[in-house]
């Protein structure tokens, strides 16, 4: 608390700009709560700092608060509809918040306006996976591998399901 306490009295000096670039440091540390703090400071100074939100955001969703999170991700969105990397993580945050559902309505209106990736592929498996749909789920991970064969989340993904299945040769491979 003391060291919360200096480090807040500390920032008053800064700009916003200098506050996201030393909340980065620290969420990079794995210090989300000092960086949490620091982006919120920058907010205060400024309420439409898109680059703090984001960044707030993605704390959040680092520290496991994904309700948190997915609130900043979708201020971001109103402010700016064309962040796709937010759209992404916005996605990421409904699937941690238990909300497949929400998570695919975001990453249709992703595809809907960009191609798709690897990532926003890898996304639609894990969404379909958490509503029970395992089929669907292996399809797109089959295609984030296609479009990327480097994919880890996509290849750990596809394992998982060989294990369910209790195909231990195609899970191993």
């Amino acid at each position: 608390l003391i060291g919360l306490i200096f480090f807040l009295a500390a920032c008053g000096g800064q700009s916003k700009e200098e506050m996201v670039q030393e909340g980065n440091q620290l969420r990079d540390q794995g210090n989300f709560r000092g960086a949490i703090v620091l982006y919120k400071s920058a907010l205060e100074k400024d309420v439409n700092f898109i680059a703090a939100r984001k960044e707030l955001g993605k704390a959040y969703l680092s520290s496991g608060d994904f309700e948190k999170s997915r609130n900043e991700f979708r201020k971001v969105l109103l402010q700016n509809p064309g962040e796709t990397d937010v759209m992404l993580s916005l996605a990421t945050a409904y699937l941690q918040n238990k909300e497949p559902e929400q998570a695919l309505l975001e990453l249709d209106k992703f595809t809907a306006a960009h191609d798709e990736t690897a990532q926003s592929l890898v996304l639609y498996g894990l969404a379909h996976g958490a509503g029970g749909d395992l089929l669907s789920a292996e399809n797109f991970f089959n295609k984030a591998l296609n479009l990327d064969e480097k994919s880890v989340e996509a290849r750990i993904n596809l394992a998982k399901i060989a294990l369910q299945r209790m195909d231990f040769e195609t899970a191993k491979s």
